[in-house]
């Protein structure tokens, strides 16, 4: 379909929240919007195609989404775009300067601790899953004997343990990036 394109992991491709948030807005600009943002967006995000508009997009992250932080945003002019796990993205639509959300350094830090945070503890989880994996199917294979196993049970192994590790080197690729340019603002 010519008006839609779904987009992997973008949230791990643009790791930075600044990064992401402008990902956003060039998409925008070119008329391509987010459909809906949900708990699945950070694995597969669906845009459409309609009119280029000039959006400041704001990428923070909120573990719950709290009446008075949806209501003070909304107050302000922003649109809440979706929320996908603890990462909550609201829009706003400009002419000439481009609108800030955070008020101050403090919060903007904060917000891209918390996010580098995730990425983190998503690297973590997908460490441990590829090396108890890559160990422990091979010993299960050598401790407990199977006469019907047979080459597609191999296989389908092999695979599990090679998608496990390429989710894992992504990951840590997105982590380092994260890091390289945190060191680079010091």
């Amino acid at each position: 379909m010519k008006g839609k394109t779904i987009k992997w992991l973008s949230p791990y491709i643009h790791s930075e929240p600044i990064e992401y948030e402008e990902y956003f807005e060039k998409l925008a600009l070119r008329g391509w919007h987010p459909a809906k943002i949900d708990v699945w967006s950070s694995i597969r995000m669906t845009f459409i195609k309609s009119e280029p508009k000039q959006y400041r997009y704001v990428v923070d992250v909120q573990s719950i989404l709290r009446q008075e932080y949806k209501q003070l945003h909304q107050d302000l002019g922003w649109e809440l775009v979706g929320m996908m796990s603890s990462v909550v993205v609201w829009r706003k639509e400009y002419d000439g300067s481009r609108p800030e959300s955070f008020s101050d350094k403090e919060s903007l830090e904060r917000r891209n601790r918390k996010f580098s945070m995730i990425i983190r503890a998503i690297f973590f989880v997908f460490f441990v899953c590829s090396v108890l994996a890559t160990i422990g199917i091979p010993i299960l294979y050598i401790l407990i004997p199977n006469k019907n196993r047979d080459m597609i049970d191999i296989i389908a192994s092999v695979a599990s343990i090679i998608t496990i590790d390429i989710f894992t080197v992504f990951f840590g690729l997105a982590l380092k990036k994260t890091k390289q340019k945190k060191r680079s603002k010091l």
